[in-house]
């Protein structure tokens, strides 16, 4: 049903859009109301009928789901949509005001039985609009709720103290204690369960970050070591400088804003562990792009291709470069030859190429780059990169 909507709109067929739309939404409410605790189910349902619910629905049908669940990738689509249509500070409004309420020790005095729910989706709204203070008080404001359940939700507790340690890192890379503490206390209360398990190595990788964000590399060292025994010396350098290169994407702007001086320590420490690895020339050219360093961004960019680094991310890069260093004659050459090469390659591609957005962003949509598999790679990549712990397998 949902795609036949869709086919009516291509068709600029409203009145079968609306028939097809409303039968799908008939039939996710449906199936809803037998499994109120399916996140992905509640998400498609709040798309697909967004029109027609009202806000407060919105927020309880997607709320509900997260006492079981872990929030789903959809989940970013349809709050972003909220925030587009509905004007943030309206939900703001609402949060703010729940995350101020005395908390009742007897959950019948709740304000609505999905208060810690609804705060944790007010985050992740917070989060969106990179106010992570904001995000990291409303998870704050959640904790004592999930407290009073008294062990009921141990997955949603686990995750809030997750979600909280996340938020605490964006809002202040350069102070990390409190997110290692959070992030401690997740792995303490995370259930042994499937979904426990897999939260707990999320968050085990996350550690590794913050650590590092700590210049607490040789206890990272540990970590690895206690989980991969058999890892050479030179696999364990190439998955640190993998993490600092993952780490400091994570929190480039929050970084780049609060302490340029740990961005840049990441980025050399990086390159001393793997200098023939492009992941850490990467980061290299990002940051000189940042200083408005056109010879580093030069001289990054040309090793990354060197150490076969994926040469449509390059010149992407210097697209970005030069629409802030448009007179630069290196960068110009530079970005003329491998666009040249590149189409030499693909006779077909474009003519122009769409300037991307950087590989980190407000909005932390972009991913750093993929995590280096060279090595043993036992310790799993988090399942997801915005720094919102978010599940992706419906667990």
């Amino acid at each position: 049903m949902e795609l036949r909507s869709v086919f009516a709109a291509i068709d600029g067929d409203a009145q079968a859009m609306t028939k097809y739309r409303m039968a799908a939404a008939a039939a996710l409410r449906n199936e809803l109301a037998r499994r109120p605790f399916d996140a992905d189910l509640a998400a498609r349902y709040v798309m697909v009928d967004f029109d027609q619910l009202q806000t407060s629905d919105m927020i309880t049908l997607l709320a509900r789901p997260l006492r079981l669940q872990r929030p789903q990738s959809i989940y970013l689509d349809v709050l972003r949509r909220m925030l587009a249509t509905g004007g943030a500070q309206m939900y703001f409004a609402r949060f703010d005001h729940l995350a101020e309420l005395p908390v009742p020790q007897d959950r019948v005095n709740w304000p609505d039985p999905w208060v810690p729910e609804t705060l944790r989706l007010g985050s992740i709204m917070a989060y969106l609009q990179a106010d992570y203070a904001r995000a990291t008080h409303y998870l704050q404001a959640a904790l004592p709720y999930y407290a009073a359940l008294d062990g009921e939700a141990l997955l949603a507790h686990a995750s809030t103290y997750a979600e909280l340690a996340d938020m605490q890192f964006n809002a202040a890379p350069q102070d990390v204690t409190p997110a290692i503490d959070s992030a401690q206390q997740a792995l303490k209360i995370a259930p042994n369960s499937e979904a426990g398990r897999q939260l707990t190595a999320q968050v085990a990788v996350r550690l590794v970050l913050y650590h590092l964000a700590a210049g607490h590399e040789e206890f990272a060292r540990k970590i690895y070591r206690d989980r991969v025994p058999d890892i050479t010396a030179e696999q364990l350098d190439a998955e640190i400088a993998d993490r600092y290169v993952q780490l400091a994407f994570a929190v480039y702007d929050a970084a780049w804003a609060n302490c340029p001086d740990k961005l840049a320590a990441w980025s050399q420490r990086a390159l001393e562990l793997a200098p023939e690895d492009s992941g850490p020339w990467f980061l290299s050219a990002e940051l000189a792009l940042s200083r408005r360093d056109a010879a580093g961004v030069v001289a990054g960019v040309k090793s990354v291709l060197k150490y076969d680094g994926d040469p449509q991310d390059a010149l992407a890069l210097l697209e970005r470069a030069l629409t802030v260093m448009p007179g630069d004659a290196d960068l110009q050459k530079l970005h003329d030859q491998l666009r040249a090469a590149l189409q030499q390659q693909t006779p077909t591609a474009p003519q122009e190429t769409p300037v991307p957005e950087p590989q980190r962003g407000r909005e932390n949509t972009g991913t750093p780059p993929a995590a280096n598999t060279s090595g043993a790679g036992e310790l799993p990549a988090p399942a997801n990169t915005t720094g919102v712990a978010i599940s992706t397998n419906g667990a």
